[in-house]
């Protein structure tokens, strides 16, 4: 009897977590953003996988497309005619992207290429000619108590019309993401592995050099990412998790211009056209704004 009574306490248990499991829901969380001409492109996790766009003039936030199950969205980048590329996943082929293309308006994506490999991270260059991405092409399992991801990353460059892929830079590192153009032959980005911190590579020489601060103000250039440059305003902005910093154009000195009380910055981005800075913050379902100099913060909350 009191063998049955156990079983019974361990049964009743067991349906309360598998109901609490199947009743959790996810919270929203934006996984990365473009902005370009007062619009804001977006990924959004909640539970699947949106692209959606926030209008800074109208205060607007409209869904453009699902995933599909098991499939990822991640980079959405706006090209120069007011179309978008992004990044196609299945959770089932870690090692294939598939490179998208939609319109804002028809809310319908084509398959564009398909690349055995994981890329990371990518920018649009030359008019949409050329993309520079990150990629992987194999899974490595560092510790066994984390699953296969991709290492051994690269910087190619490929051909939007053919899928051609061309060596820029074999670096094999752990990790390579955060891609920007400083300008149209200057590639900034973030890597682990190897170098550490904020890199530029010279799309031209395929020459590879860093560009953190002197005064290094995280004092482990391991934490630095998201390097973006203002060619308008002639600065560095970049990030480590709870600090935002602005760097001039000679590599110098880093001033901190934003600390999070919450959650770890996550992405980032400049509206050149309005002077501010746009991010978001790790399990933070909306976008924060403000002025260069880290002043005027200001929360944008957005739709389902």
């Amino acid at each position: 009897m009191k063998r049955k009574r156990i079983y019974l306490v361990v049964l009743f248990i067991c349906v309360c977590l598998t109901s609490c499991a199947h009743n959790k829901k996810v919270k929203p969380e934006i996984e990365a953003f473009d902005i370009r001409n007062g619009k804001i492109l977006y990924v959004l996790n909640v539970g699947f996988y949106q692209i959606r766009c926030y209008d800074l003039n109208s205060s607007t936030d409209a869904s453009i497309i699902d995933a599909p199950k098991n499939t990822i969205f991640s980079n959405p980048v706006f090209l120069d005619d007011g179309s978008f590329l992004f990044l196609k996943y299945s959770s089932l082929e870690p090692l294939k992207t598939t490179i998208c293309k939609c319109n804002l308006s028809s809310k319908v994506f084509k398959e564009y290429q398909t690349v055995n490999g994981a890329i990371s991270s990518f920018v649009v260059r030359n008019n949409g000619i050329e993309l520079i991405v990150s990629l992987s092409s194999e899974n490595q399992q560092h510790s066994p108590l984390v699953e296969k991801k991709p290492h051994g990353y690269n910087i190619y460059s490929m051909d939007t019309k053919s899928g051609k892929l061309e060596l820029v830079s074999e670096l094999e590192a752990y990790e390579i993401s955060y891609l920007s153009l400083k300008d149209n032959n200057t590639l900034l980005f973030q890597i682990q592995g190897g170098y550490n911190g904020l890199m530029v590579c010279n799309l031209k020489t395929h020459k590879v050099t860093t560009v953190n601060p002197l005064n290094n103000p995280r004092v482990d250039p391991t934490f630095y990412r998201t390097p973006l440059f203002s060619n308008e305003d002639s600065f560095y902005l970049f990030t480590a998790p709870y600090e935002m910093y602005i760097m001039g154009a000679d590599h110098g000195e880093a001033k901190t211009i934003y600390r999070s009380n919450s959650s770890n910055i996550q992405d980032v981005k400049l509206n050149p056209e309005r002077k501010k800075i746009v991010f978001t913050k790790q399990w933070e379902p909306y976008f924060y704004m403000m002025d260069y100099n880290g002043e005027n913060v200001k929360i944008l909350k957005l739709g389902r």
